[in-house]
């Protein structure tokens, strides 16, 4: 696997708190879709379509936390998949991992 890169920033917002208090799981994925359309532009691949995401949750994400999405190619296979760290950019909190796999050829290209 390529270095992780960051792909992507954002602030958990009060519209994104569900009734527990933490970021609605929705927002995680979003998150990692914008890391995938990040990267895909970075390539020049323009919007493939995604082909199965795989997404696991670690911690809880609270109002206010700034987050960033980390990013690599994985290499091997026959389309293209992208891993993606979701992080609380205070602590590095690992926040939820996902790996994307679109509907293109692999890519191998350490920068995005």
């Amino acid at each position: 696997m390529n270095a992780l890169l960051v792909s992507h920033r954002s602030t958990v917002t009060p519209d994104q708190i569900d009734d527990l208090g933490h970021m609605n799981v929705r927002h995680y994925g979003a998150n990692a879709a914008a890391g995938t359309r990040s990267v895909c532009d970075g390539l020049g691949l323009g919007a493939p379509s995604l082909r199965s995401a795989y997404t696991r949750h670690h911690h809880e994400q609270m109002e206010g936390n700034e987050l960033e999405v980390r990013s690599a190619i994985l290499p091997g296979g026959d389309r293209l998949r992208i891993y993606h760290e979701l992080r609380n950019r205070a602590d590095d909190d690992l926040a939820a991992t996902f790996v994307h796999e679109l509907d293109c050829p692999p890519v191998d290209a350490p920068h995005f």
